[in-house]
């Protein structure tokens, strides 16, 4: 592989510029077929990415290299990081959605692995709920797996969502929010606590729990 042709990708609006070798880019679709087939990149060797944050594509750019990502696991365990734990769960979703746009499905699997250790963490619901948000702006509405793991993750709250209060008021305002998240979480606590389907969709875009 490292004897295979080098691009140089620039990254963001700080035009940031990596170089890596066509071998590991082919990984991703995405890549290969810039790499093989598209007459402007094969031709110049740049490949521009000016919507990617720069630190986001770094760590895609890790994992393509290393077959891994230990790096950001030490990340998410280094406890003396200065970086909490809502923040290094919306880095998961970004590193999730980048991982989305150019094809990495082993990634993916991986990263839903480590966003689930998030899923434990009562404290955390307003935060994982804000980090399911992020990841469903960017999966298509057929991603049926992700889109489960989201459900059961969220509505396996539901106890402490009725219970405590940030909680239950970023659960309230996810489900009245709409969309696709909405609809899954409603059809969650049908599954959950046996609801009404008619019930369960008249109570979106009002709430679901109440003092």
């Amino acid at each position: 592989p490292f004897d295979s042709e080098i691009f140089v990708l620039v990254v963001g609006t700080q035009k940031k510029r990596f170089r890596a070798h066509s071998a590991y880019l082919g990984q991703s679709p995405v890549f290969d077929a810039m790499c093989r087939h598209s007459f402007t990149e094969s031709k110049t060797h740049q490949i521009d990415l000016p919507e990617d944050d720069p630190h986001v594509f770094s760590l895609i750019l890790k994992y393509l290299y290393a077959g891994n990502f230990a790096g950001y696991d030490g990340l998410l365990d280094d406890d003396s990081l200065d970086i909490d734990r809502d923040t290094r769960a919306l880095q998961l979703a970004d590193v999730f959605l980048l991982a989305e746009k150019y094809q990495l499905s082993d990634l993916k699997e991986l990263l839903v692995s480590k966003l689930a250790t998030f899923a434990d963490v009562h404290e955390n619901i307003p935060a994982f709920l804000e980090t399911a948000r992020k990841v469903y702006s960017g999966i298509p509405e057929t991603e049926t797996v992700y889109r489960h793991f989201f459900q059961m993750a969220v509505t396996g709250m539901l106890p402490v969502c009725k219970m405590d209060g940030p909680a239950r008021e970023a659960f309230n305002k996810t489900v009245s929010d709409g969309g696709i998240l909405a609809t899954d979480l409603v059809a969650g606590m049908c599954s959950v606590y046996n609801f009404e389907l008619r019930e369960s969709q008249e109570s979106l875009g009002k709430g679901i729990f109440t003092q």
